[in-house]
């Protein structure tokens, strides 16, 4: 692995560093070797749960989401690799298969909320066998009049 040692002056928009001052930023940059690259089925894994937690019910709402989903992704118990580049393969897909599930349980809940939150807010719904013995009764009422 090669390690790249950079100095970077700060960008212009800045303050100009006092010539007692180091203003420079050590930058490391790992070779495209060295670096994790993260897989392309993750990251659109990851990508599903922050759209699909923008509606999430927690108070922390979004955040929350992406705090928990950053906790998973850099678990490694959650994907524990072997090294072997086709095992690696099938050991992601199958992790991914699971926060693919993870997802439609978020769904599930969001939408459990929102059902909730509907008939919280117009009611329990018409009873139809109640409603049909309510006018039953006034229309026997209104016959013997």
């Amino acid at each position: 692995t090669n390690i790249l040692l950079a100095l970077r002056h700060p960008s212009p928009s800045s303050v100009p560093p006092s010539p007692n001052l180091l203003s420079y930023h050590l930058i490391f940059t790992l070779s495209y070797s060295a670096c994790t690259m993260i897989h392309p089925l993750v990251r659109d894994l990851y990508k599903r749960a922050i759209i699909v937690g923008k509606d999430y019910p927690h108070p922390e709402e979004l955040n929350y989401v992406r705090r928990k989903w950053k906790e998973a992704l850099r678990d490694p118990e959650n994907c524990k690799l072997t090294g072997d580049p086709s095992e690696d393969e099938k050991i992601i897909r199958k992790a991914v298969g699971k926060g693919r599930y993870v997802i439609r349980e978020m769904e599930g809940t969001i939408q459990l909320k929102k059902y909730r939150t509907m008939r919280r807010r117009y009611g329990e719904g018409v009873d139809v066998v109640g409603e049909a013995s309510r006018i039953g009764s006034s229309l026997g009422d209104m016959l013997k009049k």
